[in-house]
């Protein structure tokens, strides 16, 4: 008989957080530092109100950059901010949910990673690659 994965099994636990009013370069640098695709997005209380990804931040450059100002370009922290590019309300799960819930959540909403919340608090994240670095360990998924 076989166990059960929970998320809690394979989520990261050390989660990097942005704060809503820092800049955006500061976070385009924290992705590239820290070699990681997505940040989660927090008010003055630490509540937790949206994620930022690596292809947010990419699209704001490739689509909005462009059609800035000379003056804009040169303050491009005023001109892109995190509340204007992040999805606000991300979906998120429960430690105690079971892996296949979180990769049809991904699935099904084309996203991927899901932010891990207990009784409101952020404790995690699972992505779409520890799920399958998961299923691949476990010999359910056949890497060709």
């Amino acid at each position: 008989m076989t166990r059960t994965a929970f998320v809690a099994d394979i989520m990261s636990k050390h989660v990097l957080l942005a704060h809503i009013n820092q800049a955006f370069t500061e976070v385009c640098r924290i992705f590239f530092e820290m070699d990681i695709h997505h940040l989660p997005i927090v008010d003055e209380k630490r509540n937790l109100i949206g994620i930022l990804s690596t292809n947010d931040a990419l699209k704001a450059l490739i689509y909005k950059a462009p059609f800035l100002s000379e003056d804009a370009k040169k303050n491009i922290n005023q001109a892109i901010r995190l509340e204007d590019i992040m999805t606000p309300h991300p979906l998120t799960v429960k430690p105690h949910d079971s892996i296949d819930k979180a990769a049809e959540l991904l699935i099904y909403h084309k996203i991927q990673s899901l932010l891990v919340v207990n009784e409101g608090l952020l404790v995690g994240i699972i992505t779409g690659k520890d799920l399958v670095n998961y299923f691949q360990k476990e010999n359910k998924l056949e890497i060709l």
